[in-house]
């Protein structure tokens, strides 16, 4: 569906097999506009083993912080690992207290932008439109999660509450088990399924 369709609904009632060119979920930043996904554990990231966040976003840029998306308890705001926008700036939250901030301010033009946090099980780098803006060696290290049964949000961290849910647009969202980017490159504008995807998602 067209995005101005999308306020307000459902993740069920958006549900869009046709979605491509000109289509997006919009996300109204409140609390029932997230989408959380349960997944089994088995071969899926474990906190500090390689992973990457990506997606295609619009977001308001009239809230400081919005959280993208998440990884870990969805019950426990410190046993997980959020990505999306930190005082206006791309941006890792951990454990719910320890925050990887770029110093590149976010685009206030209103387009859609490509953000990727990717972490290789040393260095975790961020990047905006394929742009590498930030790389940092976490100290002390990224730990496991201990949650046996964790959940993917889109819209939020898992854990997390109060007002710091994304708005926005989301075009295409992919999770993976895998650092996919080292250094700058061309981001694909629809994303393709692979051994190292956790979850895709096309809106």
């Amino acid at each position: 569906r067209p995005v101005s369709e999308l306020s307000g609904l459902t993740f069920d009632e958006v549900a869009n097999p046709n979605a491509g060119p000109g289509f997006a979920l919009h996300l109204g930043g409140v609390e029932t506009g997230q989408l959380a996904v349960n997944h089994n554990t088995a071969g899926a990231p474990s906190g500090n083993s390689p992973f990457t966040f990506e997606a295609w976003v619009t977001n308001d840029m009239a809230v400081t912080n919005l959280l993208l998306m998440g990884w870990g308890d969805v019950n426990a705001h410190d046993d997980g690992i959020g990505f999306g926008r930190r005082d206006n700036r791309i941006g890792v939250l951990y454990d719910g207290v320890t925050e990887y901030i770029s110093d590149t301010p976010y685009p206030e033009d209103g387009l859609f932008h490509h953000l990727a946090a990717s972490y290789d099980g040393t260095t975790l780098r961020l990047f905006l439109d394929g742009t590498l803006i930030h790389t940092v060696v976490p100290d002390p290290p990224l730990h496991p999660l201990t949650s046996v049964i964790n959940t993917l949000i889109v819209g939020l961290k898992a854990g997390q509450s109060g007002d710091e849910f994304w708005r926005g647009s989301v075009d295409e969202v992919r999770f993976s088990k895998s650092a996919r980017y080292a250094s700058s490159f061309t981001p694909q504008a629809r994303f393709l399924s692979d051994a190292d995807t956790v979850a895709l998602y096309h809106f």
